[in-house]
């Protein structure tokens, strides 16, 4: 729920969302690729402006720079983000909007269910931490919102906060809010009730 999260308080605020998920990037993903350029008889290397990353904007709007996956990144990805996290308004050579918030979500590095690395110092400090924690209600409420189906949300409201365990990951499938919907969506379909 972390990118649904992001993309619920990036409406509330009017910003403009733009979001890279860090696993499947690379560095030249964020600033660009270089092209030779001629200046002043000289070819010079100018990076091309990827168009995934928020435009150049000096006006009041907002936008949010959502980085998701942030401990699966590349080391050279992260050090592209890290630039970006420092408020200097620039990734590469581009020029960020004038109003821009950076959001990192990641799933815990000691979890077994993800492939997630310890972050280092350098990236830890330039966040402030949030852990979001299971809330069977909170869910339910949200499932209710989304239109899930019946069945499903009666599945989150009787089972509660048991639905999701802390016991260690076994390489097989497992209950998320993801897999959640999914199953509202078999119900939907009237294929659900093919156990």
């Amino acid at each position: 729920g972390k990118t649904e999260l992001v993309a619920q308080i990036a409406t509330e605020l009017g910003a403009k969302l733009y979001t890279s998920r860090l696993a499947q990037v690379e560095p030249a993903d964020l600033v660009g690729f270089p092209m030779p350029e001629k200046v002043d008889g000289d070819y010079v290397m100018q990076f091309s402006r990827p168009t995934n990353i928020p435009p150049r904007d000096d006006s009041d709007q907002l936008y949010i720079w959502f980085f998701d996956e942030l401990n699966r990144a590349n080391k050279q990805a992260i050090n592209a983000v890290m630039q970006v996290s420092d408020s200097c308004k620039k990734i590469g050579s581009h020029k960020l909007p004038k109003r821009l918030v950076v959001i990192g979500a990641g799933n815990p590095a000691n979890d077994d269910a993800y492939d997630t690395a310890q972050l280092d110092a350098a990236v830890n400090n330039r966040y402030v931490h949030i852990k979001v924690h299971y809330d069977a209600a909170a869910l339910a409420a949200y499932a209710k919102r989304k239109e899930w189906h019946d069945n499903v949300v009666t599945f989150v409201q009787v089972t509660g906060n048991q639905l999701f365990s802390k016991d260690a990951y076994d390489g097989l499938p497992f209950c998320s809010p993801r897999s959640l919907e999914a199953m509202s969506q078999l119900e939907q379909s009237g294929l659900g009730r093919d156990k």
